[in-house]
Order: structure tokens, then sequence, then C-alpha cells
């Protein structure tokens, strides 16, 4: 269950035609998310150029938060029905020389932390890429387990 008193923010609508998520069976699995408020990335760049670590552990914690907020809304609006995490994927845009981009998947776990009350127990991937879209510096997509009466009489 994701914690009552963690502040989520405002959905970001996919600027394309895809779902934000998709609920299969017991699992809510979320479209790819990039550190969007009111439309605009924020920040956009490389990591390892013109973006630091700590701008892209706080643009990680952001997708993270999104990730949240997307499953909350796909279960039917009750943080109650979200009962984990089972997925993290990671991409970091970032220069062939930065080593950090696990400390960057590392910052949303904590917030998944956070949300769950411990340290969740996941599988993870993280990636470095070239580019991401919208010159995003990061990138990640999630996959949580959904109670299974949550959406019985729905």
């Amino acid at each position: 269950m994701i914690a009552e008193n963690l502040s989520l923010p405002t959905i970001e609508n996919p600027a394309f035609r895809y779902s934000s998520a998709r609920v299969h069976d017991d699992v809510i699995w979320t479209s790819g998310l990039i550190p969007k408020i009111k439309g605009v990335v924020e920040p956009s760049g490389i990591v390892g150029e013109s973006i630091t670590l700590p701008q892209a552990c706080a643009a990680a914690r952001l997708c993270a938060l999104q990730g949240l907020a997307i499953a909350v809304r796909a279960a039917g609006g009750r943080r109650s029905a979200v009962r984990g995490m089972l997925t993290s994927t990671c991409y970091v845009a970032c220069t062939a020389q930065f080593a950090g981009i696990s400390d960057i998947a590392d910052a949303a776990q904590q917030v998944m932390a956070d949300a769950f009350g411990k340290s969740p127990d996941y599988v993870r991937s993280t990636v470095g890429v070239v580019r991401l879209p919208a010159n995003s510096p990061v990138m990640f997509d999630f996959s949580f387990v959904l109670d299974p009466s949550a959406l019985a009489g729905s």
C-alpha cells in the first residue's frame, strides 16, 4: 500500500497516442515516464555534460512519484490497492564517461521505499543511452502489483 503521507504529483498525460498505464491481471504497467511538470521536461540535457548527478537524481525521484500517481489512478484512486513494485527500468541519457547511472536508479528506489514502507523487493535494469525523448536526462518505466480484489465491482 502506498503511504498516505506521500505527496503525489499531478499526472502528466502522454504527448502522443498511448496510455500512461495498462492493467493486466494483477499487474499495473506504466509507459516510459520523463520528468515533466506542466508539460515541460525539467531539467533537460545529458547527464555528465549539462546535467549534474544531483539534478538527475531529482528527475528520477519525480519520475518515481509520477509512476506511483499513475498506478493509483489505474487502481481506481485507491492507494491501498497498489501492493508493491515488481520492476523498474531506468534509462539515463549520459556521456560515455559518466559512471553514476546506478546512483540515479537508487534515487527512484528510495521513493519506492518511502511509498511502501520498506526497501522494495523488485527487479531492476539500468541503462545508459545517447538520447531520450524530449531531451530528458532520465526515463523510467515501472510495473506494480495490484490487489486482485481492488477492481472487483468496478
